[in-house]
């Protein structure tokens, strides 16, 4: 039997996936604009979603390319 954690594949809202990048909604569709975050998951014409897992692999990696302030001098 395999041990998998369907939860993280749940698909979440916009503001939900900003909530959790602690940014503003339209902060987080700027950066989704540039490229830079998860991929959009289209649910109807007028709203998409993103998956958890994606989400928070995103802000693993963005929190891996930030410096380190408290190593810094």
């Amino acid at each position: 039997m395999h041990n998998y954690d369907f939860t993280l594949d749940r698909i979440i809202s916009e503001t939900e996936a900003a909530g959790l990048n602690g940014v503003s909604r339209d902060t987080f569709r700027r950066r989704i604009d540039r490229g830079d975050g998860p991929p959009k998951i289209r649910m109807s014409p007028r709203r998409v979603g993103y998956r958890l897992r994606d989400v928070l692999d995103d802000i693993k990696q963005r929190e891996m390319r930030a410096p380190n302030i408290l190593s810094a001098g």
